[in-house]
């Protein structure tokens, strides 16, 4: 019966999938923070985000189409004063709520209750085991034990809560120091080696913190745990992913866009987006040409990655590809160079095609 119960479920969300419905939606509801980190995609704390009218409109029209789940992400978006009504709003239509936060503004009991009774996730951003390193890297004095102090407060309601490090080669050295700390919590823990480049398009300001491939083996032995996660990435069979299908990223204007990787400088974005002032989110993801173009392509699009003897083993990225070619199926080198950089850790290829 229970087997019967979980088909069923299969058998709906793939409908759901199939049929394009938004069932997950990501709103960056500010670029306001309390830390800057010196890796941070995000290169200005920038004014103009959407009001909270705004927000209860949009989440309206997203509960009407089926949308299961909001991330809240930011910025920092407990800076916002109107985050509470707008978290309230989206609970009352039903939508469940991933919160994304440095935990700077989680420092008493009654903000930690009322997070953890509208947030079925929270996600807290710590990326190193000793307060010297991670406050460098946030350059904000005191950030590593308010975050800590966030999660224990957290803890204390019984919140789900996820620890996400950025990887750094600053901070690789202290994440034994780190794993300690999760296994004593007993929470989640997500690290990831991978630095993003800014909105704008800059690789240089990553190449300062991003491992090279001698630490990036260091931390796969050190943490087994990552280290099966490219092995994971290997049976992912299908090339194209729910970004614009149904996955959307809002960003703090209102810009729709399949999922952030494809935010870049405001000269491009602005011509092949839409924004939510203007048009409806149904009007958007149902007229807009990138996210038409993106529903419409097939695996057989990509004939690049399928002549690729290591397409098993690789996550094509559209949105990297777009970025870099401004077509979605001809492959980033960016996403190849990685896909080799894993197969060499993994010993199926060696390290002389890096040199």
């Amino acid at each position: 019966m229970e087997v019967d119960k979980i088909v069923n479920v299969y058998r709906i969300l793939s409908k759901i999938i199939e049929d394009n419905y938004p069932i997950e939606i990501v709103c960056e509801i500010t670029r306001k923070c309390t830390w800057d980190c010196r890796f941070c995609y995000i290169e200005k704390h920038e004014e103009g985000e959407l009001k909270t009218d705004e927000y209860f409109n949009i989440l309206d029209e997203l509960s009407s189409m089926g949308t299961f789940v909001v991330t809240i992400t930011g910025g920092e978006p407990l800076l916002r004063n109107d985050i509470f009504d707008i978290a309230n709003y989206a609970r009352k239509k039903g939508m469940g709520l991933i919160l994304y936060t440095n935990g700077e503004l989680i420092q008493d009991s009654v903000v930690a209750k009322d997070i953890t009774r509208l947030f079925g996730k929270i996600e807290i951003s710590i990326h190193a085991g000793e307060p010297s390193i991670h406050d460098f890297l946030v350059r904000k004095e005191g950030a590593w034990e308010k975050a800590l102090n966030a999660v224990y407060l957290l803890k204390i309601y019984n919140a789900n809560v996820v620890i996400k490090t950025v990887v750094t080669k600053q901070g690789l050295p202290s994440l034994k120091k780190l794993e300690e700390i999760v296994s004593k919590l007993n929470v989640e823990w997500f690290a990831d080696v991978e630095i993003a480049p800014t909105y704008s398009g800059d690789y240089f300001k990553r190449s300062m913190y991003m491992l090279n491939f001698d630490e990036v083996k260091t931390f796969r032995s050190m943490f087994e745990k990552f280290s099966r996660t490219i092995k994971e990435n290997s049976s992912k069979k299908r090339i194209t992913c729910k970004a614009g299908r149904s996955s959307f990223f809002i960003d703090y204007k209102g810009y729709v866009y399949p999922c952030p990787e494809f935010v870049i400088d405001k000269e491009h974005y602005i011509k092949n987006v839409d924004n939510l002032k203007e048009k409806s989110f149904k009007e958007i993801i149902n007229g807009n040409t990138l996210i038409e173009e993106i529903r419409k392509v097939k695996d057989d699009a990509f004939q690049k990655c399928l002549r690729c003897e290591l397409l098993h083993d690789c996550v094509v990225c559209i949105a990297k590809n777009y970025k870099y070619w401004n077509d979605i199926t001809y492959p980033s080198p960016l996403v190849c160079i990685q896909t080799l950089f894993n197969n060499i850790y993994r010993d199926k290829l060696t390290p002389f095609l890096f040199r």
